[in-house]
């Protein structure tokens, strides 16, 4: 992974460095389209938090932390269209409600 100089969201959050709704809403769309790349390569990052999240420079968000990635293309089950895959790991506070309860996990539970 690349070396992000600038920080963490979390690093930004404790020093209230959001400006504005403007950027707010950069930060959050670049996050998702984050999410979204991880997903297309059928992957579930579980553990997305502000700590494992990156800015290099000109605010350009990276998202870090893959020690929890799971390939969806392993091990899954299949309902309808979605994928799904068993997991109770990540950090506590952000974890999904179907996390918590030890239930099947999809790309929604980014």
């Amino acid at each position: 992974m690349e070396f992000c100089e600038e920080g963490s969201l979390a690093d930004r959050l404790l020093k209230n460095a959001i400006e504005d709704a403007d950027m707010a809403k950069s930060i959050f769309k670049q996050i998702l389209n984050g999410i979204d790349y991880i997903h297309k390569q059928n992957m579930i990052h579980r553990d997305i938090k502000p700590q494992n999240i990156f800015f290099s420079t000109q605010d350009k968000i990276k998202i870090g932390d893959f020690g929890l990635v799971t390939d969806i293309g392993t091990d899954i089950s299949c309902k309808g269209e979605e994928l799904k895959k068993r997991s109770a790991c990540g950090t506590r506070l952000y974890l999904s409600p179907e996390q918590v309860g030890s239930e099947l996990t999809s790309f929604f539970s980014n």
